[in-house]
């Protein structure tokens, strides 16, 4: 019975133009914004146990939504479920603290570029151009394109309610 769609209001509370997800099973959880056109969001699946949709979409006023690209085997390590989201010009990372991992797509080709496990990948945010990643584990991972990274560990136990302030 759910009908999963992200929906754009005017000031006034009217909805301007809405698009659907395509899978009645899966729903919009955690919203970005690329700083220019593009909405991006991470999504929840809740239906067949072995499926391996797509957790992640993009979309800008007046287009089409476009599903983001994995193999079904990287999408299985996401378990279903994207806990964060963030985007710059170039890149899109998402977490999931049910699987252990969190990945980054190029926004230009739609494909997954980088899949790093991360214990209880958490909250993700940008800041001064960087990936900021928290972890329930105590990690903080700073990166600002694939494969180029730093951690630090913290003894604070980090959820993925995170803002840059």
């Amino acid at each position: 019975t759910m009908q999963p769609s992200l929906s754009y209001l005017d000031a006034n509370g009217h909805v301007v133009e809405q698009v659907s997800l395509p899978d009645r099973h899966l729903s919009i959880r955690h919203l970005a914004h690329d700083g220019d056109q593009t909405v991006l969001f991470g999504q929840q699946y809740r239906g067949q146990p072995e499926a391996t949709p797509s957790l992640l979409a993009m979309h800008s006023a007046g287009e089409e939504m476009v599903s983001l690209r994995a193999e079904p085997e990287e999408w299985a390590r996401f378990d279903h479920y994207i806990a964060s989201i963030a985007a710059t010009q170039e890149w899109i990372l998402a977490t999931s603290p049910r699987g252990n991992c969190y990945g980054i797509w190029s926004k230009d080709t739609k494909e997954l570029v980088e899949l790093s496990a991360l214990s209880d990948a958490s909250g993700a945010v940008l800041l001064d151009g960087e990936f900021r990643l928290s972890s329930g584990a105590g990690s903080v991972v700073s990166q600002r394109k694939p494969y180029e990274k730093s951690i630090q560990q913290s003894s604070i136990q980090w959820d993925n309610h995170w803002s840059a302030i």
